[in-house]
């Protein structure tokens, strides 16, 4: 939405299929970015400790990475082209490079089409500008996510404030434990703070003596 509030063209264009790649790689990061992120956090116990490494990685890796792609590819695309078909798969399996890497030659499908690419044709959805990208994003989406939601279901590894989470029979079990305890100081201090009447006491060590004749 804002990118037609702020009438980014570069994003919102019709020409060579841009608006809707923009929008897919938009929709497809969200649930993707969200679950691998929730995977390199869940052993951490330090909530800011685990932001600090979601900003590291989201920044690091699809920034840089996507920036460098881009500046090996216009610097020598005979050199580094090669190369670079190598290790961007391993690059792919982050989100955020993928996004990067989309979003950034998106807006530089002519400068491909006419340097790096030259005599090709190509749109939004050619492998070398987006495809890749856009079908590893719908990949991991469930593939993250189901990999979370196994580990918990599983292994008992959650997030719970301090990014850790006990399975669910062993909660119960906990629960249990904590409700006995609790009642049990409650019957003790009820106990305790109970106070006999002398004259109340008396009575009842009379009532003995006599029953004991």
């Amino acid at each position: 939405m804002f990118l037609f509030a702020f009438k980014v063209t570069a994003f919102t264009t019709n020409e060579d299929n841009v608006r809707a790649c923009t929008m897919l790689l938009l929709f497809l990061f969200g649930p993707a970015g969200l679950g691998f992120a929730y995977l390199i956090t869940l052993r951490m116990r330090s909530p800011a400790a685990a932001q600090y490494l979601v900003i590291f990685v989201t920044f690091f890796i699809g920034l840089t990475g996507s920036m460098t792609v881009f500046i090996l590819i216009l610097i020598n695309p005979d050199k580094y082209l090669p190369i670079i078909n190598k290790f961007i798969w391993v690059l792919r399996l982050f989100p955020s490079f993928n996004l990067a890497k989309g979003l950034l030659f998106l807006i530089n499908i002519e400068t491909f089409s006419l340097y790096a690419y030259a005599g090709k044709v190509l749109t939004a959805f050619s492998p070398e500008i987006a495809l890749w990208e856009l079908i590893f994003l719908a990949i991991e989406t469930p593939l993250y996510i189901g990999i979370v939601i196994w580990l918990s279901y599983h292994q008992g590894i959650g997030l719970k404030l301090n990014f850790f989470k006990r399975s669910g029979k062993k909660l119960e079990a906990d629960a249990l434990r904590e409700l006995e305890l609790e009642e049990t100081e409650a019957f003790a201090n009820a106990g305790a703070s109970l106070e006999i009447d002398p004259e109340v006491a008396n009575e009842e060590i009379r009532i003995e003596e006599k029953l004991s004749r």
